[in-house]
């Protein structure tokens, strides 16, 4: 009878775990394929490329071109890429650097698909905890970008807690089996021992005894695994491992019953972390962790690590198993590794790029270019947007050696040293013609510290060939002041010279009789001809004719009127 019991348990047990696995079975085996579904496009966000190379390159998302795709937090979304009229000779996976605009490779996704799930955008999401990824395609020296892609993050709701234990129900012991007691000359003793459903949890204990006699045994209960045997007493169960029989002078038919409720059983947990250079997982000894459910019930929430246990991943959701009796339920979680960006600010130099890549890979930084400066090293400034500690800037030196990302973002700053720098005096003359200056000369080979500042001064004594330095005057106000010395030697200091100015006043005897206060104008001259002929233009104010009446003025016209010398310039 025991025997044929364990194998109907067994039948069941094998019948479950076949619906089970059916259950279980992928969509993608039962359905028919789903076809290649052109979506309706979006508007187009602030990150998404656009042009022909976008037209070469495409996001798909279970068969369909996608501008946006929500997750929930503890789940993973595959992409992938799909080409026209190209020949890629490789694929690159790119996100978009919140509040930047810049675009960083995800170190290790260079394959054709990605798996994007919170771990992989985490440390990326914007105020509206969204992310951007676009696709690189490689073919030879040109690259082509397919539309980015929007990723939301959906949150669950947290579940209210299933119970931890079941509550005992009321079970009626049997009543005492009837009977003439004068016609009985034996009289059985009964345990049986059921399930909280009723069924035969074991073969029942009898014991048969001569009327008026005594019985007193104490007999242990059949152990039933992931099962409590009970006894009720009134609204109360007692504990039944062992029962008790102590009877005198028996008269009747005793009959116990022994209900077996669901024990609260232990059960496994295995943490399995997503490997470092590709997308398998593996499980360490020391994530192995244990919990408890009461047998039969599914295994509660909550039982994945959180990232304050296990900084640098994030867990997905894991299968709801249902406890087993004998405490075989091995509950198995898989673990992402997060991204993090390890930053740098150059500081007004170039050459070193930021890194996007998973949680504890090996990185290092290169040296940086700035002309005029020389690179002492790297200070790291932000762990996660906040001051670094002591001992965090230590850790995650990386000047010495490459470091380990660390779970969290971090954004070193170059810090540079001054050193002598060349730069150029330029000076400039003022037109005659105009308002405008034109150029003079320069000072090239002149040197400064960078980074400090330096103005101009009259100096255009010190630049060779010029000749008429006295006939401009220097111009402070208009000279470059407090210009900063650039290291790269591009440097130019601007110095302004005005045109000097002169007046010509031309005087001739004329029939101005000046009055007291008065001031001479160009009224008060008076052409004096001493010949009778028409004056035109020629006849110039301060000179005197003397000769014969003509038509125009000639040289000859011109008399000096003052004593004998030789004429130049001056008369």
């Amino acid at each position: 009878m025991i025997r044929l019991n364990k194998i109907n348990v067994r039948f069941i047990s094998l019948f479950l775990v076949i619906a089970t696995l059916f259950t279980s079975m992928p969509l993608s085996i039962i359905a028919e394929e789903i076809p290649f579904v052109e979506e309706t496009k979006k508007e187009e966000t602030d990150a998404s490329p656009t042009g022909e190379d976008c037209a070469k390159v495409t996001l798909l998302h279970n068969g369909a071109k996608k501008y946006s795709v929500t997750i929930e937090k503890d789940k993973e979304e595959t992409l992938s890429t799909f080409v026209t009229d190209i020949q890629p000779t490789g694929y690159v996976w790119q996100i978009l650097i919140p509040d930047e605009n810049i675009w960083v490779d995800i170190q290790g996704q260079i394959g054709t698909e990605i798996k994007v799930s919170y771990s992989l955008i985490g440390s990326m999401l914007n105020d509206s905890d969204r992310a951007y990824i676009r696709s690189k395609v490689l073919v030879g020296e040109n690259s082509y970008y397919s539309d980015s892609v929007e990723i939301i993050i959906s949150y669950n709701t947290e579940e209210e807690a299933e119970e931890s234990a079941t509550v005992l129900r009321s079970r009626r012991l049997a009543a005492a089996a009837e009977g003439d007691e004068g016609e009985l000359e034996t009289f059985s003793i009964v345990i049986n021992y059921i399930f909280d459903n009723g069924g035969l949890a074991f073969e029942p204990y009898g014991a048969s005894v001569a009327k008026g006699s005594d019985f007193v045994k104490s007999i242990p209960s059949p152990e039933v695994v992931g099962y409590d045997p009970f006894i009720r007493i009134g609204d109360e169960y007692v504990d039944a491992s062992v029962v008790e029989l102590n009877y005198t002078n028996i008269t009747e038919n005793i009959t116990i019953t022994v209900i077996y409720e669901p024990a609260v059983v232990d059960f496994q947990i295995h943490h399995h972390l997503q490997d470092l250079y590709d997308d398998e997982y593996s499980l360490h000894a020391d994530y192995i962790t244990y919990g408890k459910g009461v047998t039969g019930t599914t295994v509660p929430d909550g039982l994945a690590l959180t990232e304050l246990e296990l900084p640098g991943f994030t867990a997905l959701a894991y299968e709801k198993l249902t406890v087993a009796a004998d405490g075989s339920t091995v509950v198995e979680i898989r673990y992402n590794r997060n991204y993090y960006l390890v930053n740098f600010d150059m500081a007004g130099g170039y050459g070193t790029e930021p890194i996007y890549t998973r949680y504890g890979t090996l990185v290092g930084a290169s040296t940086p270019i700035r002309h005029g400066y020389v690179f002492e090293g790297w200070e790291l400034v932000s762990y996660n947007g906040e001051t670094p500690s002591a001992e965090q800037a230590s850790m995650y030196d990386i000047n010495s050696a490459t470091i380990n990302v660390p779970p969290a973002n971090l954004t070193y700053r170059a810090r540079w040293t001054t050193q002598l720098t060349r730069y150029t005096l330029v000076f400039w003359k003022e037109n005659i013609e105009d308002n405008g200056f034109s150029y003079w000369g320069s000072l090239d080979g002149l040197t400064a510290m960078s980074g400090s500042l330096v103005s101009g001064s009259d100096r255009i004594s010190e630049v060779g060939g010029i000749d008429d330095e006295d006939c401009f005057t220097y111009n402070d106000s208009l000279t470059d002041k407090n210009v900063i010395v650039e290291g790269d030697g591009s440097t130019i200091i601007n110095i302004y010279y005005t045109r000097n100015r002169y007046t010509i006043t031309f005087k001739a005897p004329g029939l101005c009789v000046i009055p007291e206060g008065h001031i001479h104008t160009d009224d008060c001259y008076d052409m004096l001809c001493t010949k009778g002929h028409v004056h035109t233009e020629t006849c110039i104010p301060e000179l005197v004719c003397d000769i014969e009446i003509h038509e125009a003025h000639t040289s000859e016209c011109v008399i000096c009127g003052l004593e004998e010398h030789q004429h130049d310039g001056s008369c």
